[in-house]
């Protein structure tokens, strides 16, 4: 148990130090003294401008990080059952850790310019699946990053999603950014709860605080979901709903929430015949 807690608690180090690195490249963002989302990540400069020991820092950086993040979710799911007996601070640091993750800057992702674009170019008036419009591939260089969008691969609801998300921001890039993240935080945590759920249905009702911390806690999660800003915890949240809605007969809920969660990325529509085969059961 002693292990577990000392591993844990450098993983919970690890994630206020990213974060407070991201925090003051925020500021430098604000004051106009640093690009985001540039290839040198918090080192706030592109690789073009780094020596070769700040490249290399970078790189060494990134791999402890994650060796530790590793390690963490190793000893995290080989030692489930003694999370049950950490201490009650501790849980509450894991499970909050999704909070860290909304202010950590993004790495190796172009999902969010690409859904900032989305936004700014639905705002305006134009229609993605027919109309022209074009997406920027990095926050860097806001002049010559642009390139000509000629699809739009998501279903209307998270076209509006993105629409509401850029209105929010005020066409600022950090702001959206965060208010995104923000959200993808949220759908994380409805996902995580009806996981619990589905899990309490499943194992007959046992002691579910093992997964909470499990489903809170794990690095990959963290950093696809919220770091990284990924959306497909939308659609997701709405197909898990469904399932669970399945499982307890709420044919009424079943429906709509399927029905959503492919109107906001068309993956779902794969998993309808097997919704109609349970129905019919």
């Amino acid at each position: 148990m002693l292990k577990l807690k000392n591993i844990l608690s450098v993983y919970i180090a690890a994630w206020f130090v990213l974060a407070g690195f991201s925090i003051a490249r925020y500021a430098k963002i604000l004051a106009g003294k640093c690009a985001f989302f540039t290839n040198g990540w918090l080192m706030c400069g592109p690789q073009s401008q780094l020596s070769n020991l700040e490249k290399s820092g970078i790189v060494i950086f990134i791999i402890a990080f994650f060796i530790c993040f590793l390690a963490a979710a190793w000893l995290l799911w080989k030692n489930n059952d003694q999370t049950i007996g950490l201490p009650k601070k501790l849980k509450w640091l894991l499970l909050s850790l999704g909070v860290l993750a909304v202010f950590v800057v993004p790495l190796g992702t172009t999902d969010m310019p690409f859904d900032f674009s989305a936004g700014k170019a639905i705002s305006s008036g134009l229609n993605p699946y027919a109309d022209p419009w074009v997406h920027q591939v990095d926050f860097t260089d806001q002049g010559v990053s642009y390139i000509p969008a000629n699809y739009f691969p998501y279903g209307p609801i998270a076209a509006e999603a993105f629409r509401w998300v850029y209105k929010l921001s005020g066409d600022r890039a950090l702001m959206f950014m965060l208010a995104w993240k923000f959200f993808m935080l949220l759908t994380l945590t409805g996902c995580g709860f009806l996981t619990m759920k589905l899990g309490r249905l499943l194992s007959n009702n046992t002691n579910t605080t093992t997964r909470y911390v499990l489903w809170f806690a794990q690095p990959i999660l963290l950093w696809e979901w919220v770091v990284n800003g990924h959306f497909d915890g939308l659609w997701l949240f709405f197909l898990l709903l469904a399932i669970y809605a399945a499982h307890t007969k709420r044919w009424w809920l079943m429906v709509p929430a399927l029905t959503i969660g492919i109107w906001i990325k068309f993956v779902p529509v794969l998993l309808v015949p097997f919704f109609a085969l349970w129905w019919g059961q």
